[in-house]
């Protein structure tokens, strides 16, 4: 192997690393939204603080998918390169060829599980945490 092809291994693997981190922040702020909307009664009763999380939550979600998209897309072109490089070099035989998510599949997964939230949210005042609805108020 030469030392341009363990360089676009290097630059491929930062671009991996670039997505898993978006991935990562999407699940931790997910999750904390989430958590705050469905754990604080305030969230839950007041209309306008759902509308600012669900609002809030939407652009987040739209610029995290776009940067997911970038990282991949260059991820994507790199591990191309790769590939190709190990076709010449005759590799195959010893690692076989990594083939990437498409970009359809991230967007789909990420605008479903976006989805899904957007309703939780606006469902929110719905959900009864911690309450039986068999229990008696006292």
């Amino acid at each position: 192997m030469d030392e341009s092809f363990l360089k676009l291994l290097e630059i491929s693997q930062h671009q991996t690393e670039l997505v898993d981190k978006g991935w990562q922040f999407f699940s931790t702020v997910t999750l904390a939204v989430l958590g705050v909307v469905l754990g604080a009664d305030k969230f839950r009763t007041t209309k306008a603080l759902r509308l600012i999380a669900l609002g809030g939550y939407i652009v987040f979600a739209f610029g995290n998918l776009l940067a997911i998209l970038r990282a991949q897309n260059g991820a994507i072109r790199y591990i191309t390169l790769i590939n190709r490089e190990m076709v010449n070099q005759k590799l195959t035989e010893i690692v076989p060829l990594y083939d990437p998510f498409p970009l359809w599949q991230l967007v789909l997964f990420h605008v479903a599980i976006t989805c899904t939230v957007v309703v939780i949210i606006a469902f929110a005042h719905r959900i009864h945490i911690g309450r039986s609805p068999l229990r008696k108020k006292k």
